[in-house]
């Protein structure tokens, strides 16, 4: 498969699935993930976490090239507060970032109960 054309995070994924042969229920269970979440990254319904890339790019056994390439079109554009992507929005920030697999907590006090 040609890499250097850009592509949507779905059409890749669907290929590489069946390129190894697997089914979305295979390629869940080995990644660790659900048939349903597969199966809406393949719709292009949802964009993938970077821990999600991950775990498909490990379980789908890509070359460096096209794991690079599967990363950055898994990027996607970014989400506004309601969840729907920003128009025209960049796909993907102008420079690195540092701890690109670090999470960030909110924790809140609501009434007597703890929120995180």
């Amino acid at each position: 498969m040609e890499v250097s054309s850009p592509q949507p995070f779905s059409e890749l994924l669907r290929h590489y699935r069946a390129a190894a042969g697997l089914t979305q229920e295979e390629l869940a269970e080995r990644a660790g993930l659900s048939s349903r979440g597969v199966g809406l990254l393949e719709q292009g319904s949802r964009q993938p976490y970077r821990d999600t890339v991950r775990r498909l790019a490990d379980v789908l056994v890509l070359t460096d090239e096209e794991r690079a390439h599967f990363a950055a079109s898994g990027r996607g554009l970014p989400r506004d507060r309601q969840g729907a992507r920003a128009a025209g929005a960049p796909l993907s920030s102008p420079e690195p970032q540092a701890g690109l697999d670090s999470w960030v907590y909110v924790a809140y006090a609501q009434d007597d109960h703890a929120v995180v």
